[in-house]
């Protein structure tokens, strides 16, 4: 009798061990979590060539791509721009990333007015709102 009631409180001790190692998770995984940041920005139609949004509108539905380290580095994922232009990289490890828009308005009259790409450095946990990139139109196209 002794020995079912040990064998007894010996499984309830084992069980309950196992339940609240469940509940508690990998404290690993949730200090990884904190680790990765997110690299957020903005398309946009630069109506007055200025460089600056002056409440100008978004250029929707574009790749965006995010490559490690550089432009020539590996590329990591893409994204669409949303409807106002609007994008946002989240759970990104800290380290260098290139994000690079693939549009290619100059066959349709449109070119950068602020460079192609932009490279920057996420630190551990950081949200970076990268500058945004905005287009002009380059040559009018005529229409047959």
């Amino acid at each position: 009798m002794k020995n079912i009631r040990k064998i007894t409180l010996l499984i309830t001790l084992i069980l309950a061990i196992l339940l609240l190692s469940s509940c508690v998770g990998d404290p690993k995984a949730e200090y990884a979590k904190k680790e990765l940041g997110s690299l957020s920005g903005r398309l946009f139609f630069d109506e007055n060539s200025n460089k600056e949004c002056d409440c100008e509108c978004g250029v929707d539905n574009i790749d965006i791509r995010l490559y490690q380290d550089n432009c020539t580095g590996t590329f990591s994922r893409s994204i669409k721009s949303d409807e106002d232009g609007y994008y946002k990289f989240v759970d990104v490890a800290p380290g260098q990333y290139c994000i690079y828009p693939d549009i290619s308005f100059s066959c349709e009259g449109f070119m950068s007015t602020n460079g192609i790409n932009r490279v920057v450095k996420l630190k551990a946990g950081e949200d970076i709102e990268v500058e945004w990139f905005s287009y002009e139109i380059y040559f009018e196209l005529e229409s047959k």
